[in-house]
């Protein structure tokens, strides 16, 4: 990550920090953008750690979170701090609008991009600037389905995103309280560009990238490999048991990437978020899914997997012993499924189109008619 002066548009870029899902696709996109248009200006706002976005140059980075994201316990959302989070959301929201706001005016944005927070949709009308929203699902969405009790909550959560435009992902729901969108295709969560070294420092041998959410649940037996097979993930902090842990900061000090190590791997055991999901779809990778009851998002996810015979999904009791080595066996036995499709380069040329209009002659922000794609 650095900083550097330019001369294209000027993109402040609010990213969630719920998961590494939001996180990771973005900063796919801002890599094909600053690719596409050296001379952008993008200033990431975000609450995910400054070493996430170490891979990317050119951008600057300012530290804030506004969003009624979830909150968690270890290894799962927890429900009861979440509602009165959100309950609380309303009373925050005037004082959020106006950093917001402020933020704008400091980076003297042209154009707002956020996934997928609505308070810098609406802080950009406020402003004057057109937003892009990016994203398979609206916050919303999610409180309605998880606190259908509270759906006079989730209307002030729609209202803010109303006026940007809504670059809808796939793997999510047709939901969308904007007054236009579109539908787009796939962003992974992270492009592999040196898959032949990540396979080199693997060794010889099969190989299985580990991306769970949370450790295994007590009780479970642990589970075997099947000969010739070994565990391996990329966490920023301690690894799993029985798992070794290639840190991020080794992988950038050889030249890689997440999406290498995915790439060179034989199989993934993940636990269904966007992120995993998109990439192991865009890869085209045999997938064991661990699944969970506690995110709406959750069979959106699932279900592509599902059509694919190299997939299974399975309960976290149900890899113990020998669970994951027949899992293994069947999975990677099955026909290899095709890499998906991604619509990574249509994304950014939608947000370069929107910035493009920039600001007129007076030096004032020029907000367009939000149109749809043709």
């Amino acid at each position: 990550m650095k900083s550097s002066s330019h001369a294209g548009p000027r993109i402040a870029w609010f990213v969630s920090d719920h998961g590494w899902g939001h996180a990771a696709r973005q900063r796919e996109i801002i890599e094909n953008l600053l690719e596409s248009c050296p001379g952008a200006g993008v200033t990431v706002v975000t609450g995910v750690s400054p070493w996430f976005w170490r891979q990317v140059d050119r951008v600057s980075l300012v530290r804030w979170a506004s969003g009624p994201v979830p909150r968690e316990k270890p290894g799962r959302i927890d429900h009861e701090a979440t509602r009165v989070f959100l309950t609380e959301f309303p009373g925050r929201m005037e004082d959020h609008l106006g950093e917001c706001r402020g933020i704008l005016e400091s980076t003297g944005a042209d154009l707002v991009v956020t996934d997928i927070d609505p308070v810098p949709a609406a802080a950009a009308f406020m402003a004057g600037l057109d937003c892009l929203a990016i994203g398979n699902f609206t916050w919303d969405w999610i409180y309605r389905e998880m606190f259908p009790d509270l759906e006079a909550l989730c209307d002030v959560i729609a209202d803010l995103y109303q006026t940007a435009h809504y670059l809808r992902l796939p793997l999510g729901p047709p939901h969308s309280p904007f007054e236009t969108s579109e539908d787009v295709g796939l962003v992974p969560g992270g492009s592999s560009r040196n898959a032949s070294r990540a396979r080199e420092i693997l060794g010889r041998g099969r190989n299985l990238l580990v991306t769970l959410r949370d450790p295994l649940r007590a009780g479970t037996t642990e589970p075997a490999l099947p000969r010739g097979w070994k565990a391996f993930c990329s966490l920023p902090h301690r690894g799993l048991q029985g798992v070794e842990n290639i840190p991020p900061q080794e992988l950038e000090a050889r030249g890689l990437r997440y999406a290498d190590l995915a790439a060179a791997a034989d199989a993934l055991l993940i636990t269904p978020g966007y992120g995993t999901v998109s990439m192991a779809l865009a890869l085209g990778k045999p997938v064991i899914a661990l699944d969970r009851d506690d995110f709406p998002e959750v069979p959106y996810l699932i279900r592509p997997l599902l059509e694919r015979p190299a997939s299974l999904i399975l309960g976290p009791e149900e890899i113990g012993g020998s669970g994951l080595a027949d899992a293994l066996d069947t999975v990677v036995q099955a026909p290899a499924p095709p890499p998906l499709a991604c619509d990574t380069d249509f994304v950014v040329s939608r947000i370069l189109e929107r910035a493009a209009r920039g600001r007129d002659k007076h030096g004032r922000p020029v907000r367009s008619d939000n149109g749809s794609r043709g």
